[in-house]
């Protein structure tokens, strides 16, 4: 019983401070405002604009950073690796799905597999860069 209490609080954000759960909910929140922003409310010459930039790689980024700050909040700062794992894992696994179920993503692919590719290993660059920014200068911070 004490462990399945271990555990559950564990998973909570109680180990992080006051300001970092603020960052946790801001950066969700705004991770929210731009997939709804891209999927019901830009044009087609915004998408091209974001794209054409690359400023689809800023949610990217601070997606991993979310990532790590959820992981922070679960364990703690402990091992890299499994935390690197996680974010591929979270990463590889966003990029799958809307390569599954997104139909613009598609349409790109079938346009240029070449640049899809380079896209999407540039987004999971994105995420990692986040994430281990975030591991190297925020988590150690209390």
């Amino acid at each position: 019983r004490e462990m399945e209490k271990q555990a559950m609080a564990s998973l909570s954000t109680g180990s992080l401070n006051r300001f970092k759960r603020f960052m946790l909910v801001a950066l969700a929140l705004g991770l929210l405002a731009f997939v709804l922003y891209i999927k019901f409310i830009a044009t087609t010459a915004e998408l091209r604009f974001i794209g054409a930039n690359n400023l689809d790689k800023i949610p990217h980024f601070v997606g991993g950073a979310l990532l790590a700050l959820l992981y922070e909040g679960a364990v703690g700062r402990k091992r890299l690796a499994v935390f690197l794992g996680l974010v591929a894992l979270a990463t590889i696994g966003w990029e799958a799905f809307e390569f599954l179920f997104d139909s613009d993503t598609q349409y790109f692919y079938r346009l240029n597999p070449d640049l899809w590719r380079l896209d999407a290993a540039g987004d999971i660059a994105a995420a990692f860069l986040g994430g281990y920014g975030y591991w190297v200068f925020a988590m150690r911070r209390s």
